[in-house]
Protein backbone atom coordinates (compact mmCIF):
# COMPACT_ATOMS: atom_id res chain seq x y z
CA UNK A 1 0.00 0.00 0.00
CA UNK A 2 2.78 2.46 0.94
CA UNK A 3 4.58 1.64 -2.31
CA UNK A 4 1.40 2.42 -4.29
CA UNK A 5 1.00 5.73 -2.46
CA UNK A 6 4.65 6.65 -3.11
CA UNK A 7 4.29 5.76 -6.81
CA UNK A 8 1.20 7.92 -7.12
CA UNK A 9 2.92 10.83 -5.38
CA UNK A 10 5.84 10.51 -7.80
CA UNK A 11 3.49 10.62 -10.77
CA UNK A 12 1.68 13.61 -9.32
CA UNK A 13 5.07 15.29 -9.07
CA UNK A 14 5.80 14.39 -12.70
CA UNK A 15 2.53 16.00 -13.83
CA UNK A 16 3.02 19.20 -11.86
CA UNK A 17 6.75 19.60 -12.51
CA UNK A 18 6.20 19.04 -16.24
CA UNK A 19 4.03 22.16 -16.24
CA UNK A 20 6.39 24.14 -14.02
CA UNK A 21 9.38 23.33 -16.22
CA UNK A 22 7.70 25.19 -19.09
CA UNK A 23 7.37 28.23 -16.82
CA UNK A 24 10.93 29.21 -15.83
CA UNK A 25 9.74 32.75 -15.08
CA UNK A 26 7.58 31.66 -12.10
CA UNK A 27 8.42 32.92 -8.65
CA UNK A 28 8.62 30.46 -5.76
CA UNK A 29 5.18 31.67 -4.63
CA UNK A 30 3.74 31.00 -8.09
CA UNK A 31 5.40 27.58 -8.26
CA UNK A 32 3.77 26.73 -4.94
CA UNK A 33 0.42 27.79 -6.42
CA UNK A 34 0.89 25.40 -9.36
CA UNK A 35 1.90 22.56 -7.03
CA UNK A 36 -1.31 23.06 -5.07
CA UNK A 37 -3.52 22.57 -8.15
CA UNK A 38 -6.11 19.83 -7.46
CA UNK A 39 -5.20 17.26 -10.11
CA UNK A 40 -7.32 14.09 -10.34
CA UNK A 41 -5.76 10.89 -11.69
CA UNK A 42 -7.33 8.42 -14.10
CA UNK A 43 -6.17 5.60 -16.33
CA UNK A 44 -6.90 4.83 -19.98
CA UNK A 45 -6.25 1.45 -21.56
CA UNK A 46 -4.36 0.84 -24.80
CA UNK A 47 -6.31 2.00 -27.88
CA UNK A 48 -8.91 3.76 -25.74
CA UNK A 49 -10.22 7.20 -26.64
CA UNK A 50 -8.88 9.84 -24.25
CA UNK A 51 -10.44 12.78 -26.05
CA UNK A 52 -12.90 12.74 -28.96
CA UNK A 53 -13.14 15.25 -31.78
CA UNK A 54 -16.25 17.38 -31.23
CA UNK A 55 -16.27 16.68 -27.49
CA UNK A 56 -16.68 19.65 -25.17
CA UNK A 57 -13.48 19.86 -23.16
CA UNK A 58 -13.61 21.37 -19.68
CA UNK A 59 -10.39 19.81 -18.41
CA UNK A 60 -6.68 20.10 -19.00
CA UNK A 61 -4.88 16.74 -19.04
CA UNK A 62 -1.22 15.99 -18.30
CA UNK A 63 0.15 12.59 -19.33
CA UNK A 64 2.02 11.06 -16.37
CA UNK A 65 2.97 7.78 -18.05
CA UNK A 66 2.34 6.05 -21.36
CA UNK A 67 1.95 7.29 -24.94
CA UNK A 68 -0.97 8.63 -26.95
CA UNK A 69 -1.49 10.20 -30.38
CA UNK A 70 -3.59 13.00 -31.80
CA UNK A 71 -5.48 12.04 -34.93
CA UNK A 72 -8.24 13.07 -37.32
CA UNK A 73 -10.30 10.41 -39.13
CA UNK A 74 -12.17 11.04 -42.39
CA UNK A 75 -15.68 9.75 -43.08
CA UNK A 76 -14.32 6.83 -45.14
CA UNK A 77 -12.01 5.71 -42.32
CA UNK A 78 -8.75 7.20 -43.58
CA UNK A 79 -6.71 8.59 -40.70
CA UNK A 80 -4.11 11.30 -40.30
CA UNK A 81 -1.96 11.09 -37.18
CA UNK A 82 -1.05 14.66 -36.22
CA UNK A 83 1.54 14.03 -33.52
CA UNK A 84 2.45 11.86 -30.56
CA UNK A 85 1.82 12.60 -26.88
CA UNK A 86 4.60 11.55 -24.51
CA UNK A 87 4.91 11.58 -20.70
CA UNK A 88 4.86 15.15 -19.44
CA UNK A 89 2.86 16.48 -22.40
CA UNK A 90 -0.38 18.42 -22.01
CA UNK A 91 -3.64 17.38 -23.69
CA UNK A 92 -6.54 19.79 -24.05
CA UNK A 93 -4.93 22.72 -25.83
CA UNK A 94 -6.37 21.61 -29.21
CA UNK A 95 -9.81 23.15 -28.71
CA UNK A 96 -11.71 25.93 -30.46
CA UNK A 97 -13.22 29.06 -28.90
CA UNK A 98 -16.22 27.01 -27.70
CA UNK A 99 -13.95 24.50 -25.91
CA UNK A 100 -14.68 21.82 -28.53
CA UNK A 101 -11.90 19.30 -29.25
CA UNK A 102 -10.57 19.58 -32.80
CA UNK A 103 -9.06 16.07 -32.92
CA UNK A 104 -9.16 12.66 -31.26
CA UNK A 105 -6.54 11.65 -28.70
CA UNK A 106 -6.06 7.87 -28.61
CA UNK A 107 -3.92 5.87 -26.16
CA UNK A 108 -1.07 4.01 -27.87
CA UNK A 109 -0.24 2.24 -24.60
CA UNK A 110 -1.84 2.18 -21.18
CA UNK A 111 -1.84 5.81 -20.06
CA UNK A 112 -2.06 7.51 -16.68
CA UNK A 113 -3.43 11.04 -16.78
CA UNK A 114 -3.64 13.87 -14.26
CA UNK A 115 -6.57 16.16 -15.07
CA UNK A 116 -7.81 19.48 -13.77
CA UNK A 117 -10.84 21.63 -14.62
CA UNK A 118 -10.23 24.67 -16.82
CA UNK A 119 -12.13 26.70 -14.22
CA UNK A 120 -9.49 25.81 -11.63
CA UNK A 121 -6.72 26.84 -14.03
CA UNK A 122 -8.55 30.06 -14.90
CA UNK A 123 -8.90 31.05 -11.26
CA UNK A 124 -5.19 30.47 -10.60
CA UNK A 125 -4.29 32.35 -13.78
CA UNK A 126 -6.23 35.41 -12.64
CA UNK A 127 -4.13 35.68 -9.50
CA UNK A 128 -0.93 34.38 -11.16
CA UNK A 129 -0.79 35.49 -14.85
CA UNK A 130 2.56 33.71 -15.23
CA UNK A 131 0.70 30.38 -15.15
CA UNK A 132 -1.24 31.40 -18.25
CA UNK A 133 2.01 32.45 -19.91
CA UNK A 134 3.44 29.02 -19.20
CA UNK A 135 0.48 27.29 -20.84
CA UNK A 136 0.94 29.56 -23.85
CA UNK A 137 4.53 28.29 -24.07
CA UNK A 138 3.19 24.73 -24.14
CA UNK A 139 0.79 25.73 -26.92
CA UNK A 140 3.53 27.44 -28.95
CA UNK A 141 5.74 24.36 -28.60
CA UNK A 142 2.95 22.19 -30.00
CA UNK A 143 2.39 24.60 -32.88
CA UNK A 144 6.09 24.44 -33.71
CA UNK A 145 5.95 20.65 -33.78
CA UNK A 146 2.87 20.75 -36.01
CA UNK A 147 4.71 23.07 -38.41
CA UNK A 148 7.43 20.41 -38.63
CA UNK A 149 4.71 17.88 -39.46
CA UNK A 150 3.46 20.13 -42.28
CA UNK A 151 7.03 20.37 -43.58
CA UNK A 152 7.38 16.58 -43.52
CA UNK A 153 4.14 15.97 -45.38
CA UNK A 154 4.48 18.84 -47.85
CA UNK A 155 8.10 18.87 -48.96
CA UNK A 156 10.01 15.74 -47.91
CA UNK A 157 10.64 12.47 -49.69
CA UNK A 158 9.51 9.23 -48.06
CA UNK A 159 13.05 8.55 -46.82
CA UNK A 160 13.38 12.06 -45.37
CA UNK A 161 9.98 11.82 -43.66
CA UNK A 162 10.89 8.63 -41.84
CA UNK A 163 14.30 10.02 -40.81
CA UNK A 164 12.74 13.26 -39.58
CA UNK A 165 10.04 11.55 -37.51
CA UNK A 166 12.48 9.11 -35.92
CA UNK A 167 14.79 11.97 -34.97
CA UNK A 168 11.95 13.96 -33.45
CA UNK A 169 10.88 11.00 -31.31
CA UNK A 170 14.50 10.37 -30.32
CA UNK A 171 15.31 13.97 -29.37
CA UNK A 172 12.08 14.47 -27.44
CA UNK A 173 12.99 11.55 -25.20
CA UNK A 174 16.70 12.31 -25.03
CA UNK A 175 15.97 15.84 -23.86
CA UNK A 176 13.71 14.52 -21.09
CA UNK A 177 16.22 11.95 -19.81
CA UNK A 178 14.39 8.92 -21.15
CA UNK A 179 17.25 7.20 -22.97
CA UNK A 180 17.98 3.67 -21.74
CA UNK A 181 21.46 2.48 -20.74
CA UNK A 182 21.94 0.93 -24.20
CA UNK A 183 21.06 4.19 -25.96
CA UNK A 184 17.56 3.15 -26.98
CA UNK A 185 14.32 5.04 -26.45
CA UNK A 186 10.73 3.84 -26.28
CA UNK A 187 8.95 3.47 -29.62
CA UNK A 188 5.47 1.91 -29.33
CA UNK A 189 4.59 2.99 -32.87
CA UNK A 190 3.62 0.36 -35.44
CA UNK A 191 4.41 0.77 -39.12
CA UNK A 192 0.69 1.27 -39.77
CA UNK A 193 0.58 4.19 -37.34
CA UNK A 194 3.84 5.58 -38.74
CA UNK A 195 2.34 5.39 -42.24
CA UNK A 196 -0.72 7.36 -41.11
CA UNK A 197 1.56 9.95 -39.48
CA UNK A 198 3.73 10.34 -42.57
CA UNK A 199 1.15 10.14 -45.36
CA UNK A 200 2.74 6.99 -46.75
CA UNK A 201 1.73 3.40 -47.32
CA UNK A 202 2.90 0.72 -44.90
CA UNK A 203 5.00 -0.73 -47.73
CA UNK A 204 6.78 2.61 -48.25
CA UNK A 205 7.48 2.97 -44.52
CA UNK A 206 8.87 -0.56 -44.36
CA UNK A 207 11.20 0.10 -47.30
CA UNK A 208 12.63 3.23 -45.70
CA UNK A 209 13.12 1.52 -42.33
CA UNK A 210 14.88 -1.40 -44.02
CA UNK A 211 17.21 1.01 -45.82
CA UNK A 212 18.03 2.81 -42.56
CA UNK A 213 18.81 -0.54 -40.96
CA UNK A 214 21.04 -1.63 -43.86
CA UNK A 215 22.96 1.63 -43.60
CA UNK A 216 23.47 1.08 -39.87
CA UNK A 217 21.77 4.34 -38.93
CA UNK A 218 19.00 2.98 -36.70
CA UNK A 219 17.86 -0.16 -34.93
CA UNK A 220 14.11 -0.48 -34.64
CA UNK A 221 12.31 -3.21 -32.76
CA UNK A 222 8.69 -3.59 -31.76
CA UNK A 223 8.90 -1.18 -28.83
CA UNK A 224 12.30 0.51 -28.98
CA UNK A 225 14.36 2.76 -31.23
CA UNK A 226 18.12 3.25 -31.27
CA UNK A 227 19.58 6.06 -33.37
CA UNK A 228 23.21 5.14 -34.02
CA UNK A 229 24.20 8.27 -35.93
CA UNK A 230 21.94 11.29 -35.22
CA UNK A 231 24.26 13.70 -37.07
CA UNK A 232 24.05 11.76 -40.34
CA UNK A 233 20.27 11.49 -40.06
CA UNK A 234 20.08 15.24 -39.49
CA UNK A 235 22.13 15.83 -42.66
CA UNK A 236 19.77 13.58 -44.61
CA UNK A 237 16.52 15.28 -43.61
CA UNK A 238 17.60 18.69 -42.30
CA UNK A 239 16.09 18.05 -38.89
CA UNK A 240 16.66 20.72 -36.26
CA UNK A 241 15.44 20.03 -32.70
CA UNK A 242 13.91 23.52 -32.60
CA UNK A 243 10.52 22.14 -31.57
CA UNK A 244 12.01 21.54 -28.13
CA UNK A 245 14.78 24.10 -27.96
CA UNK A 246 12.39 26.93 -28.89
CA UNK A 247 10.89 26.69 -25.41
CA UNK A 248 12.98 28.20 -22.58
CA UNK A 249 13.24 25.90 -19.62
CA UNK A 250 11.89 22.82 -21.41
CA UNK A 251 13.41 20.10 -19.26
CA UNK A 252 10.63 17.54 -19.40
CA UNK A 253 10.66 15.28 -16.37
CA UNK A 254 14.12 16.09 -14.99
CA UNK A 255 12.75 18.00 -12.02
CA UNK A 256 10.72 14.99 -10.97
CA UNK A 257 13.59 12.50 -11.02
Amino acid sequence: MNEQINTRKLRETVAVESIINCMPHLSEFERAAVRSLPFVHRFSGRRSLIMEEGERMNKLLVVCSGWAMRQVTLADGRRQVLDFVLPGDVVGLHIDSNQIATCDVVALTSVEIAEIDFDQIARRTQSNPAIGMGLNIYFLREMTMLSDQVLRLGRMTAYERVCHMLLEIYFRQRDTGRVEYDGSVAFPITQTIAADALGLSVVHVNRQVMQLRREGLVSLTRNSLTVHDPATLQEICGYRPRALNAVPGYLGLHAAE
